[in-house]
């Protein structure tokens, strides 16, 4: 409250003089009151700090992602080491099954199991070339390698035995030895001289227990021991290799909880501030809000971003409707127009120099049926996109509903039929393969040209084409023509497509 007139007069110059200090300070506190913490300066430390600690919960992100693909790693390097121990063995097995179908052969002239055999040997060589893999990722000294090594050793000198009992085997049938030694020198070095006094019959069964016998099992086991333990020692690896990379990822994901702690209490900290800093003032703005009046660029520099804002809410607010109005006109599932969406086109165009498409994708229920909704929507999905493969840019795809497209071919005469036809034909080859593990799509297409129709007679055209490709067995393309039967309609069928049978 102001003091008395009189007051004032009574202690003059001086009295003024004393009381000047005292507005000065109630001044400023009001003003200071008035200002009320700086918003700009809290909110710049607050997000300073929430901007730290969100790049320390970005890179312990990246750090778990990191470690998880390396965890992930080692698994897949596992599963890796591991099918090259297993084809180092099924290498081994491969070449006895081949030696043993040999010897137990009993036809002459079947030399398909040797060939086999030697193939595996010097073209194929799995188990070199698994323990060469090997050899890469571990060192020699190793006992992965070494495991894997003797496994190998084994095998290689188990096939003195194949070669020997392959070899009797030959002396015992009497076959052309000479050309075959010639083809596959390494059986030379087997030694069939102690058997040549037995018969016919004790030579095949002197071959046939070479491979089946106590000692050549003894060292198909010793081969299948040794692979073993080159994948224990694979497994302990694996398991040392996940357990170092675990106990990185529990100490990260620790650190980044602690982190998330903090976070959370500088949101509360900027929640609070927001509070008492901005809701408070924007209340008084609120009349002004309601009577739909822009808010006065003045004030605060906050208050001014605030009216600005305010004032740029019309322009996204257009925009919104812009987006809303998209949503309405299109097909959530396919991206293309809807059948709002055309007929809002097709207000006022002209359609003398157009063709109509109505595609219907043949037997559709038997795919929702068959393998479900979710199969359904992709069918619908990739015959959309080939579709737009197939059609100009400047042509336009609707979804009229359910499995039912419709599409404006703009500056498109009669003449052009072939080509419209070709279309069709090339996107039922392409749909009829399955791709993607889809069962294969084909689609019936009835064609009208606008001409002089207008669009809902040039729907009807469309549709009666449709129905003439649909009668002459689905998956081609049928033109409507005035006065014309279905025989008489032109048609483009794909070869080989599925029929209802089929596809059922």
């Amino acid at each position: 409250m102001a003091p008395p007139v009189s007051y004032l007069r009574k202690g003059g110059d001086a009295v003024l003089k004393k009381r000047k200090p005292e507005k000065s300070k109630t001044s400023e506190r009001a003003d200071r009151q008035k200002k009320g913490v700086s918003l700009s300066k809290t909110n710049l430390v607050l997000a300073i700090a929430s901007l730290f600690i969100s790049v320390i919960l970005l890179i312990t992100t990246f750090m778990v992602n990191n470690t998880h693909q390396k965890l992930e790693t080692i698994s897949n390097e596992h599963i890796e080491w591991q099918q090259v121990a297993i084809d180092m063995e099924f290498a081994s097995n491969y070449l006895t099954e081949e030696a043993r179908a040999f010897v137990g052969s009993g036809n002459k002239n079947n030399t398909k199991n040797i060939d086999n055999y030697f193939w595996e040997a010097r073209e194929n060589q799995r188990r070199e070339k698994a323990l060469e893999k090997i050899r890469v990722r571990y060192s020699e000294e190793s006992e992965i390698y070494q495991s894997l090594k003797a496994a190998v050793d084994e095998s290689v000198e188990l096939m003195n035995t194949e070669y020997l009992a392959m070899r009797l085997h030959l002396n015992a049938l009497d076959q052309d030895t000479e050309e075959l030694l010639e083809k596959y020198p390494e059986l030379r070095t087997a030694d069939v001289s102690k058997y040549e006094a037995m018969s016919f019959r004790d030579k095949l069964d002197a071959a046939s227990d070479l491979l089946n016998g106590s000692l050549y099992r003894d060292k198909k086991d010793r081969i299948e021991d040794s692979v073993n333990t080159c994948l224990e020692q694979l497994i302990r690896e694996t398991s040392s290799a996940q357990d170092k990379v675990t106990k990185i990822m529990a100490t990260i994901l620790a650190l980044q909880r602690i982190w998330i702690v903090l976070l959370i209490a500088v949101m509360l900290s900027m929640i609070i501030t927001v509070m008492n800093q901005i809701i408070q003032p924007l209340r008084r703005a609120v009349p002004s809000i309601q009577n739909d009046e822009p808010l006065p660029v003045s004030g605060a520099a906050e208050f001014r971003l605030l009216a600005r804002t305010y004032n740029r809410m019309y322009h996204i607010n257009q925009a919104y409707r812009e987006k809303l109005l998209f949503k309405a006109n299109h097909d959530p599932l396919t991206g293309v127009l809807n059948r709002a969406g055309i007929e809002e086109m097709l207000k006022g165009a002209d359609l003398s120099e157009a063709a109509l498409l109505i595609v219907d994708v043949d037997h559709f229920k038997t795919f929702n049926d068959r393998f479900g909704h979710e199969v359904g929507d992709l069918v619908l999905s990739t015959v959309v996109r080939t579709l737009q493969e197939l059609f100009r840019i400047e042509d336009v795809i609707c979804r009229m509903g359910g499995d039912e497209f419709a599409i404006i071919m703009w500056h498109m005469e009669p003449d052009k039929k072939q080509l419209i036809a070709e279309k069709i034909n090339r996107g039922n080859e392409k749909l009829s393969k399955g791709e993607n593990d889809l069962p294969p799509i084909t689609i019936s297409v009835g064609v009208a040209f606008g001409a002089e129709s207008v669009p809902e007679e040039l729907f009807r055209n469309a549709d009666r084409a449709l129905y003439m490709a649909k009668e002459a067995g689905r998956s081609r393309c049928c033109f409507f023509e005035e006065g014309k039967t279905g025989e008489e309609t032109t048609g483009a069928g794909v070869e080989g497509a599925p029929t209802e049978s089929e596809t059922n």
